[in-house]
């Protein structure tokens, strides 16, 4: 399927109809609508100019090192959305996802679909972006539930080490959340993913020439290989962050942008103690208060 420079124009005045609506009904969004705008084209641009370069050079060495670079800026993508410390984060971070990306993308190009070639950049750059890309929201849920359960709750993990557990077991409970995290919403979303994402991946399928049966097993094998590689990933991520989370004496360095701080306790003033409800008594202390006749 392709379109000509004619019908492209003709596409590109559907924006008058939200200009149009932001316009008239004074919604006072225009200059962020059209910021948005910018930016999207702006990346679709970047990402399709590269593409382009990448699959008609067809370099397994320039395939491999644009995979590589996916997933780093994936995973720093990922550390931000959870809220956490970058440069603290990013290598065992982008390592976990250029594993599992590797690993899970290369079984189902070769072994599933039965590419001889599985770097082929028609085939490996997009798979590749499809699981770094679809991998950043569901580690993000995890990392934030994992690494804030052990700020906001380190009494518990030191009370597990004083009584004799090893880090691992100390740790198991809160890897149990940031699995959980990223379970829970995947779940719920799994329902309702055919009336959501399935038919945008189906449909171009469709378009491009796929057959109907095609495109509903590679939905789902799709859909099944971003799972395994967010899993793996996540997985690769607690094992490999645990020498950079915690220092010798398995203590949680700070992995946070902000670390919250104790409040500190109001300071009192006349004006605060002439406040107080009369029905309180003033002696608090039993040796201070008058003996009654």
């Amino acid at each position: 399927m392709e379109i000509s420079l004619l019908g492209f124009l003709l596409g590109l005045l559907l924006m008058a109809i939200p200009v149009y609506i932001i316009y008239a009904m004074d919604l006072r969004r225009m200059r962020r609508f059209m910021v948005s705008l910018v930016k999207m084209v702006a990346m679709v641009v970047l990402t399709g100019g590269a593409t382009y370069l990448l699959v008609r050079w067809n370099s397994v060495v320039l395939n491999i090192l644009a995979g590589i670079v996916m997933a780093v800026a994936s995973a720093a993508l990922t550390i931000r959305q959870a809220n956490l410390r970058v440069a603290r984060l990013l290598l065992p971070v982008a390592s976990g996802l250029v594993v599992a990306s590797f690993v899970v993308g290369l079984y189902v190009l070769f072994l599933v679909v039965g590419l001889k070639n599985p770097f082929d950049a028609r085939f490996f750059i997009p798979v590749f972006g499809w699981l770094t890309g679809c991998s950043i929201s569901l580690n993000a849920n995890a990392l934030h539930a994992y690494y804030m359960g052990l700020h906001h709750h380190n009494q518990l993990y030191y009370y597990l080490l004083g009584n004799g557990s090893t880090h691992r077991e100390a740790v198991n409970y809160f890897v149990r959340r940031s699995f959980q995290a990223a379970l829970n919403p995947l779940m719920k979303q799994m329902s309702g993913l055919v009336f959501a994402t399935a038919p945008v991946l189906m449909l171009a399928l469709v378009m491009g020439g796929t057959d109907i049966l095609t495109a509903m097993a590679l939905q789902i094998l799709f859909f099944l290989m971003v799972v395994s590689a967010s899993l793996v990933s996540l997985f690769l991520t607690m094992l490999m962050g645990r020498r950079y989370s915690f220092d010798a004496y398995e203590k949680l360095r700070p992995v946070a942008k902000t670390v919250a701080t104790d409040p500190q306790p109001p300071i009192s003033t006349p004006d605060a103690d002439s406040s107080a409800s009369l029905s309180e008594p003033l002696h608090t202390d039993v040796g201070s208060q008058p003996q009654e006749s």
